[in-house]
């Protein structure tokens, strides 16, 4: 078993075939470190111990991030990023891209991320973008 400390000091005692999905933490185990402490905000024990269901699962089944908010959701995609977890980051980012395409305009997607448009009037006119 592997001692992994999430950043709000939950410990979390994992498989390693659970984890070993994660680069970083191979690296990690691979130096001898028995106890990994994870220092990023975005490894809070919330986001840990759904990034572990998701391992443990070893899922691309989009079912899985329909129950969660966008905020976790989010944490999710820097977590996997923090830890170099290739196949949970790709299927967060498929999910993303799926769901920006059930959106069919600018407008929709814009409003979902709550994007403002910073472009004025005269370069939009001039890159005759259409926002």
């Amino acid at each position: 078993m592997l001692h992994i400390i999430s950043f709000d000091n939950i410990d979390f005692y994992v498989n390693y075939n659970t984890i070993k999905s994660s680069s970083f933490i191979t690296n990690l185990i691979n130096n001898n470190n028995e106890t990994i402490f994870l220092n990023h905000e975005s490894c809070d024990s919330i986001t840990l111990k759904k990034t572990l269901e998701f391992l443990n699962k070893q899922t691309t089944n989009f079912n899985f991030f329909n129950s969660i908010d966008e905020i976790l959701l989010f944490k999710l995609l820097l977590i996997s990023n923090y830890l170099d977890i290739d196949i949970m980051l790709n299927a967060i980012s498929k999910y993303i891209s799926n769901f920006l395409l059930k959106h069919k305009t600018v407008k929709e997607i814009k409003n979902c991320f709550n994007i403002n448009n910073d472009i004025s009037l005269e370069e939009n006119n001039e890159f005759n973008f259409v926002f």
